[in-house]
């Protein structure tokens, strides 16, 4: 999907789901952007990275930051020129002002999403498909994305802690994920990871909300959702969704017509 094709304006749509099949995901949206720009607030830009699967999931997550970090870096934009003009003596003219602010964020410019480090694992039981997203992905929305070759995700992630001083990761991690009911917007890693705040904006999400997400903002997704896989993991333990599959042939539904969001992770099995 190409960037043309993206609505990365959220702010711009919100009204739109002031209806009320769509509330609850509108105030998810706004709940995930606050916990967003609280991260933003409580860290440096330079101290916080996206950990980025690939997976629906992270591309919720990755446009909600965008958009936050469009936001700051607009409003940043214009305290440095409102204090550039105050310092020359200058009028603002607020005609150019007005229009500038208009412009659709389609065209904007997203140089500040360079400072959004984005840490990419991957290994030789990764999906070359899912592989080849984040290579797109990490082009739309012009990322700074590390691409790491690696088994060992401790060892990597001790690495960006130590040497790049990372404090917190975003991750795009639900409450409905294996082991993940207990967890909390921000917390700290679990004893025996390298220690770092975990941001978990979307928790509360649930499946068709994603989805929803996904088509209202026309967000690009990994093509293998499209062949029935609802959960990807990796090439050895991961399956199309047997509930979508057609009849008896070797033909699946997309993702998001899964019925029951609780089945989610039936493609997620050892292979024979």
């Amino acid at each position: 999907m190409s960037q043309l094709n993206v609505e990365f304006d959220i702010g711009r749509l919100l009204d739109d789901l002031e209806t009320p099949d769509v509330q609850k995901l509108a105030d998810r949206c706004r709940y995930s952007i606050s916990i967003i720009e609280s991260a933003y607030n409580r860290y440096p830009k330079e101290q916080i990275a996206l950990s980025f699967n690939g997976g629906k999931d992270c591309c919720v997550l990755l446009h909600l930051i965008h958009y936050v970090m469009i936001k700051r870096f607009t409003k940043e934009q214009q305290h440095q020129s409102t204090s550039n003009d105050h310092i020359n003596n200058n009028h603002i003219d607020n005609n150019n002002n007005n229009n500038n602010n208009n412009n659709n964020n389609n065209s904007i410019n997203n140089s500040c999403l360079h400072h959004l480090k984005t840490l990419y694992f991957y290994s030789y039981r990764s999906f070359p498909q899912v592989n080849k997203f984040t290579e797109n992905c990490s082009k739309i929305y012009q990322l700074n994305t590390e691409f790491i070759q690696s088994n060992d995700m401790k060892d990597c992630l001790q690495n960006q802690v130590d040497n790049h001083n990372i404090k917190a990761i975003f991750i795009g991690t639900r409450s409905t994920d294996p082991n993940c009911h207990h967890l909390e917007p921000f917390i700290q890693t679990d004893p025996g990871w390298p220690q770092f705040i975990r941001v978990n904006p979307i928790l509360d999400w649930e499946y068709h909300d994603i989805w929803k997400f996904i088509h209202m903002f026309k967000i690009p997704y990994c093509e293998l959702y499209d062949q029935g896989y609802t959960s990807i993991g990796h090439i050895d333990d991961t399956i199309p969704n047997p509930d979508l599959r057609i009849g008896s042939s070797d033909d699946y539904m997309p993702a998001h017509l899964l019925v029951d969001g609780s089945h989610e992770r039936n493609g997620r099995n050892k292979k024979k």
